[in-house]
Parts: structure tokens; sequence; C-alpha cells
């Protein structure tokens, strides 16, 4: 049962389990106005279940009781809001939520983990995918592909480096042929309005946006997803 419809408890969390993984799931790290506006949205149209990990217990509880937010376009002409739907959470800063990410991150149909978390948090994920890429090492799930989605250059580069602090050499030998770390610069205006700031799961974003990736070494990432460029560093494996 992919959204079972539960009762809010705002004290404790909704909390599903993660889809059966029928189709393609990606993890974002950040549930926030970039996640939401941006990436998360970028990843579902692209065909991607959307897991959302986050520390905010309210954004949690309702993506898994909505299964769908709300993306309102900032123009002068109004269009038309697009529900973005395929979408779960899990709570990220509770021991049953990281236990939950690393089993859903080691599974064969887990394709794409992105973040919008902000540079100085990226270490504090990091022992996570670490424990997810050791289950994919063990299950033998194949190529996972992992962008950090922040404002500056470098930031995969800095998570990977955290990420293999977690890993034995022979589960970094594995990494290196399986686990890419492409590095990403991202640009969208998502200013929120003071009458939206206190909806939760609607958000704000303006129609035009810049986002420029170099290489995903396991695999091209959808190409509506993402526009590859030269400029950028990326770890190549």
């Amino acid at each position: 049962m992919l959204h079972p419809q539960l009762q809010h408890d705002i004290s404790r969390p909704t909390l599903v389990p993660s889809p059966r993984f029928d189709h393609p799931t990606a993890v974002h790290f950040g549930a926030g106005s970039i996640g939401l506006g941006f990436i998360g949205l970028l990843l579902a149209k692209a065909g991607y279940h959307v897991i959302f990990a986050d520390i905010d217990p309210k954004v949690i509880s309702h993506l898994n009781t909505d299964a769908t937010y709300t993306i309102k376009y900032l123009e002068p002409r109004r269009s038309r809001p697009f529900h973005v739907r395929n979408v779960s959470g899990i709570l990220s800063s509770i021991e049953e939520g990281i236990m939950q990410l690393a089993e859903d991150i080691g599974d064969k149909e887990m394709k794409l983990i992105t973040t919008s978390i902000g540079f100085g948090a990226l270490k504090q994920i990091a022992p996570i995918i670490a424990k997810g890429i050791i289950g994919r090492k063990q299950e033998g799930a194949g190529p996972l592909n992992i962008i950090a989605c922040e404002n500056g250059k470098g930031a995969s580069d800095l998570l990977k480096d955290a990420v293999y602090k977690d890993l034995d050499k022979s589960v970094q030998e594995w990494a290196d042929r399986y686990v890419g770390f492409a590095n990403c610069s991202v640009d969208r205006i998502v200013p929120q309005p003071a009458h939206e700031q206190e909806k939760l799961l609607s958000v704000g974003v303006d129609k035009f946006f810049g986002r420029f990736s170099l290489n995903a070494p396991h695999g091209s990432v959808e190409a509506d997803l993402l526009h590859f460029q030269s400029g950028l560093s990326t770890s190549k494996h």
C-alpha cells in the first residue's frame, strides 16, 4: 500500500513504509522551498517516486497523509497550480527514520539521491547514505547517482568525502565502481509570499530557473531534469 491515509499526529509524525519500489525511486534530503519547489518537482515530472527526508515532523506528516503538494507559479497572468504527486516522506531526525532511509537507499530501484539542505548539513546525512551504500553492496543493488543540489560548487565532492569516511576499504572500492557523485550548481527563485508561508505543502515559484550538472557517472539522469555542462568538476569513477 503506497500511500495509506493516516490521521495527523504532529507530536509523532506519520511514518509509512516506503513504496514497494515497483518503479524508479529517488530520495531528496530537504523538504524546504528548493526541495519541494524545484528538485522534487523535477524528479516527480521525470517519473520518479520521490521520498523526501526532512527533520520537520509537520511537513513529513502532511506528505504521508496527502501524498501530494502544490506548486503555484508566481507571474502576472495566473497559471493553474501544479499538483506534485507520487511523493512520501521520512523523518530523518529519529532512529526509525534513519534506518528506513538506509534500507530504502539499499534497494535496487533506488536510482538517485539529491539534496538541498545547505553545505553545512551535508556531513550530517553522510552516515545515512553510507549505511545505504553498504546495503547496496550486500544486496548487489547496482549503480546509484548522488547529486548535492546546493548553491555553490563542489557540494557533491564534499558529500562524497564525508560518506567515504564511514565506509571501509572494500566498500569504498565497490562504491568507486557503482556510485557516482555528480557536482551540481542550482539556481531557482522560490520566493514565498506572506500568504503562502503559513500553508504547508504549497510552494510559490518563479517559472524560470537554471540548473547545471556535469556527467552523472552511472547512467544519465533524465534529460529534462538536468542540463549537463562542462564548467563544473565532478567525481568520476
